[in-house]
């Protein structure tokens, strides 16, 4: 059996809804809080919420051969998307992507080769999808061939692509490669990790793609040049299937092998970890985490034979000013881009006043987690100098720290600004 649950964020839960076979990949769900699930035994369920109860709205059942998904590997996390106009897309093990519309087939897409990953959505509306024969498949919205000819990676594709503002894919497959195209699947550049890559890469707006390889890195690479920016051993200790998130502090989170999850700031430095309760090995390299406003994390691991969410507290907000923080892209799992735009300086330490009264005033600092910065200051804007008395600000593990200031009486205009140290 399969199940559909929702609960509060205080871990109340709400309702369960059964299912004839367990469910597959992660749920996406719409502007109108309907949600979509994908079942092993072939079949594509929209639920809505009832308050105490959840609803099967409408399902649509795949038939035809080897659509039965029932024996397939879990980490073959087979996730809908939602296109801008409510259509769902998805793909599945018979070789075909499918689109659906209030329980009714749009469209279907023969591909060479199972699909085994999950589509993504890029803001003029192609999809882009996988297949288990290492081609790279772009689907218009109507469903015919993007592309004259699929790309071609020469062995399996389980991740689910990345999209920038501008269109471009970033992905990884079972050659070891990881690879950037132009929307008109020119090749922008391609890194070679010598490793299978399983886990799906996430994308910040400074212009930094981010994913972990067998190879026993976690990479921070350069979305113009390819080059890499930094890494972070993991050794042995492999990501597989599960997708970082990125945290609107800058940090970097995911789980690894040793059901341990990770912390580490936008300059690859670890930040903190956390063991993960569970009764058994390699708990949670199928799951990625979800992340809600308030800093909680959601991670869901395996507990000998049933499953059970972690709830981290301490993280960031998630990144909503990047265009793929996380496995779903945006904070619903529509497989879509997050943000309109990209901007390479859209990551830097900022400074606001967050409080005056009493003769003093509260500077707040937001920043990368854990650096350091150095607060200048001056009455001209021409002459700067360090603040006497304040030689270095560090902030804490949410990139944030708060500053304050005397005002004195008839004194000249006081101007600030941060800096690097």
């Amino acid at each position: 059996f399969g199940y559909l649950y929702r609960h509060e964020p205080n871990g109340v839960r709400k309702w369960g809804l059964s299912f004839d076979s367990a469910l597959r990949g992660s749920p996406a769900i719409d502007d109108n809080g309907i949600i979509y699930v994908l079942e092993d035994a072939g079949a594509l369920h929209a639920v809505s919420n009832q308050g105490a109860k959840g609803k099967i709205d409408w399902s649509y059942k795949l038939e035809g051969e080897e659509v039965d998904a029932t024996d397939e590997d879990r980490e073959h996390g087979n996730s809908p998307a939602i296109a801008e106009d409510g259509t769902i897309i998805f793909g599945w093990f018979d070789s075909n992507v499918y689109a659906v519309k209030e329980g009714e087939l749009v469209w279907k897409f023969p591909t060479e080769g199972r699909v085994v990953s999950s589509p993504s959505i890029a803001p003029d509306g192609t999809i882009y999808i996988g297949t288990e024969t290492g081609l790279m498949y772009a689907i218009k919205p109507d469903g015919t061939a993007a592309w004259t000819k699929p790309f071609a990676t020469g062995a399996k594709i389980m991740s689910r692509p990345a999209i920038d503002t501008e269109g471009n894919i970033y992905f990884g497959s079972f050659s070891g490669k990881f690879y950037a195209l132009e929307p008109n699947r020119a090749p922008k550049w391609q890194f070679d990790t010598g490793q299978d890559i399983w886990a799906s890469a996430v994308v910040r707006a400074d212009g930094t793609v981010y994913f972990g390889a067998d190879d026993g890195n976690f990479y921070a690479l350069d979305t113009e040049s390819g080059k890499v920016k930094w890494k972070y051993e993991i050794k042995e200790n492999w990501q597989l299937s599960s997708t970082a998130a990125l945290g609107l502090d800058g940090s970097i989170y995911f789980t690894l092998f040793d059901n341990t999850f990770y912390a580490i700031n936008r300059i690859g430095e670890e930040l903190w970890t956390v063991k993960l309760k569970g009764d058994g090995e390699d708990l949670a390299t199928y799951s990625s985490p979800s992340m809600l406003d308030d800093g909680k994390i959601y991670v869901g691991i395996k507990d000998g034979n049933n499953g059970l969410i972690n709830v981290i507290q301490g993280g960031s907000p998630i990144d909503i000013d990047s265009p793929w923080p996380s496995f779903g892209g945006d904070m619903q799992n529509t497989g879509r881009v997050m943000v309109k735009r990209t901007d390479a300086e859209s990551f830097k330490a900022e400074l606001r006043v967050t409080e005056v009264g009493g003769g003093s005033l509260t500077i707040q600092v937001t920043g990368d987690a854990f650096e350091t910065y150095k607060l200048q200051y001056s009455n001209n804007l021409k002459t700067w100098k360090v603040v006497p008395d304040l030689q270095s600000i560090k902030t804490n593990f949410r990139g944030k720290a708060d500053i304050k200031r005397t005002i004195e009486a008839d004194s000249a205009p006081t101007f600030y600004r941060l800096l690097n140290e």
